[in-house]
């Protein structure tokens, strides 16, 4: 949902389930996008949502990732999904430079990484090159930014 700053009247609203976390805001070509954890793309100025087939994750089950917030960095996008047990994922996509080229081909995944099979509350933080995650359950792990390798992971309980 969109509102208007100076009236508070709403100027849009798209259908979505329910996220906790908030969506990260970027730019192409000076228009404003809203990226979600679901990998949702949708465009600021009209609320237009494009299809869930030009972001891939590896399951096609979006409902594990509703937990955080994805976070930007330059023209890099990372997201952190999972599901105690079931699954466990982070993401580094590329924004295309382009509208054309993001509303008719999506962002570009850039690295994939399977990881602990937990749920990520927390959104992840970078500091330097090093991406930082953490599990509901305690652990965290340190990955490259760039390559996804992971550096570090740790159970923090002990």
């Amino acid at each position: 949902m969109a509102l208007d700053p100076k009236s508070g009247a709403e100027l849009w609203r798209t259908p979505s389930k329910t996220i906790f976390g908030t969506p990260i805001a970027f730019e192409v070509e000076e228009q404003g996008y809203l990226f979600t954890a679901r990998g949702e793309v949708i465009r600021a100025k009209d609320g237009k949502k494009f299809g869930e087939e030009l972001v891939k994750f590896r399951s096609k089950d979006r409902d594990w990732a509703t937990f955080n917030s994805p976070i930007l960095d330059g023209d890099r996008l990372y997201t952190v999904r999972g599901q105690n047990g079931t699954e466990g994922d982070v993401y580094q996509f590329r924004i295309p430079e382009t509208v054309s080229e993001l509303e008719q081909e999506g962002l570009k995944q850039v690295w994939h990484k399977e990881i602990r099979k937990s749920r990520y509350y927390a959104s992840p933080i970078i500091v330097n090159d090093l991406l930082y995650l953490f599990t509901d359950t305690r652990w965290f792990m340190v990955l490259d930014k760039t390559s996804g390798e992971l550096i570090y992971e740790n159970d923090s309980s002990t």
